[in-house]
């Protein structure tokens, strides 16, 4: 059974105060649509389209700054880690005697305290 084609029909007229003409697109039931609403549409989705690319644009520059910024965090944070063994090297060749005692003092209180944790279960 063929299905029931809907009927266009165009035609064109002068709406008052708009000095362009309208074509109208219509069907049967008396619907229809005019150009300028057509137009209207078309800026909307030209104009969400350039507010889309600005939108794009502004989230890849502050991932830009963002890459940039965790480069300098992480070269600081290797400055400070290469500072931090220079100064423990230097310390330890000054005072070797105070690192030893110092590092036995530490290993009896982590045994200490690994023990007792042991214990407590």
């Amino acid at each position: 059974m063929p299905a029931k084609l809907k009927t266009r029909k165009a035609g064109s007229r002068i709406l008052s105060g708009n000095k362009g003409i309208n074509i109208e697109l219509g069907d049967e039931g008396g619907n229809t649509m005019t150009q300028s609403v057509l137009e209207r549409t078309g800026d909307q989705i030209a104009e969400t389209a350039r507010k889309a690319s600005k939108a794009t644009s502004a989230v890849a520059d502050a991932f830009e700054e963002g890459v940039e910024a965790a480069r300098g965090v992480a070269k600081q944070g290797g400055d400070a880690a290469e500072q931090f063994m220079d100064d423990t090297t230097k310390r330890l060749q000054r005072h070797p005697v105070e690192t030893i005692v110092a590092t036995f003092a530490m290993g009896i209180v982590a045994g200490v305290a690994i023990g007792w944790m042991i214990r407590r279960r």
